[in-house]
């Protein structure tokens, strides 16, 4: 197989890990359906099944800094190497408890935890080591690859996932994803690790003072950092109101809101084909993550109040090329800005700040329940408005001015 020189595919290197990701997301978006449908199957109950969800995401805080903590200590590879064995004797240990019919609802929450640690390795580790193997110049079109195969995962695990388990069962989707989890690891034991950067040792909290001092500092992953507060707290949460909207709003059929959701998924799949071929002509990544991030959530206030399906549509795909500058600028704007030895750290912390999802999705849920979905949504886009505005005052001097790359 052939690439484009200038290409960050054209490298073994970057390929292995981006393979690496690419076989984590079919088995994250894989399993969350699965095991939803199981669930609910099983027990009855939409709060477990959607508790199933939540348990993937509680992970993010707690784990970002301690990951990241161990990277320094033990090395971003050698660290992402355990998770993925971990993962694979836990998911190969719940497919032998399936075949025997003695899997329980608590053996899946575990499991499901497990996933949300190893879902939370995705910034300070895979993603470092996709930064570190490509030139600085090949960091945005890298980012933008990677993030359009997760776009792309997160269309196809699904629908994989709903297959996998009418043909061959609970049993069948372990095995299959312990498949992936052995490809996983084979691709991460392919790289070369001979290139070591300096191992420290310190506390967690030692860690976590060191992290948000180097972030007060880096005006650059400052601006990654809260902006993506703002984001997972006023923005994201707003995609679970469009099967509420659509439903309540719209009167759709359950099969138009389907192609509904799917519309934010068709628009950051072409957003990041289109930072994949030009991304490398932006020097301004600050203020080009910026309009990513209040597109999305403007659009979301346009689906608000969207009279009819076809303009609501038009409104969730606009927004997800606002998820795809957002994201595929996300982790650039720490691998360009600051120094290699500084990168799990703050990595770190950016996904404390992703962490923050669950907040933003009760406080949405809970204005719902009370207001109406619709009415839900324009109040947190204009909380949204506000958070944004605020952080883009602050870091003026960061929005204003190209990346100044720490290399």
């Amino acid at each position: 197989m052939t690439f484009d020189p200038d290409s960050p595919l054209s490298q073994p290197a970057f390929r292995r890990v981006w393979l690496a990701g690419v076989c984590g997301g079919v088995v994250r978006w894989l399993e969350i359906v699965v095991i939803g449908i199981y669930v609910f199957e099983i027990t009855g109950s939409a709060l477990l099944a959607s508790v199933m969800a939540m348990l993937r995401i509680l992970p993010f805080a707690p784990a970002g800094p301690i990951l990241a903590m161990a990277a320094d200590r033990f090395g971003v590879r050698r660290t992402y190497l355990v998770l993925v064995r971990v993962m694979l004797a836990l998911t190969a240990l719940q497919a032998a408890l399936a075949a025997l019919g003695w899997i329980n609802v608590w053996h899946l929450a575990i499991g499901a935890l497990a996933s949300g640690v190893y879902w939370a390795a995705e910034l300070p580790l895979r993603r470092s080591m996709l930064g570190s193997v490509v030139a600085p110049s090949q960091i945005v079109p890298a980012m933008a690859i990677d993030t359009m195969s997760n776009n792309i995962t997160k269309m196809l695990g699904p629908l994989t996932g709903g297959l996998v388990l009418e043909w061959v069962g609970l049993t069948g989707a372990f095995v299959f994803s312990s498949l992936i989890h052995v490809a996983t690891l084979r691709f991460m034991m392919q790289i070369d690790d001979s290139q070591r950067v300096a191992r420290r040792r310190s506390s967690f909290l030692r860690n976590l003072r060191e992290g948000v001092a180097l972030a007060r500092s880096n005006r650059v992953a400052l601006l990654a950092i809260s902006m993506s507060l703002v984001f997972n707290l006023f923005g994201f949460p707003g995609m679970s109101m469009i099967p509420v909207v659509g439903d309540q709003q719209l009167h759709l059929s359950a099969a138009m809101v389907g192609f509904l959701t799917a519309a934010e998924g068709i628009g950051a799949t072409l957003g990041s084909v289109l930072i994949v071929r030009y991304g490398h002509q932006i020097r301004y990544h600050g203020r080009f993550f910026a309009i990513g991030c209040i597109a999305f959530i403007l659009m979301m206030a346009v689906f608000s109040i969207a009279p009819n399906a076809g303009l609501a549509w038009l409104a969730l795909l606009v927004s997800g090329f606002g998820v795809a500058g957002f994201t595929s600028m996300q982790a650039t704007l720490v691998l360009i800005g600051a120094p290699v030895s500084a990168r799990s750290r703050l990595m770190g912390l950016l996904t404390i700040s992703i962490g923050t999802g669950p907040l933003g999705f009760l406080l949405l849920g809970w204005t719902a329940e009370r207001l109406g979905a619709a009415t839900a949504l324009q109040l947190m886009v204009v909380e949204g408005l506000v958070a944004w505005l605020i952080v883009m005052w602050r870091m003026r001097d960061v929005i204003t001015q190209p990346t100044p790359r720490d290399h």
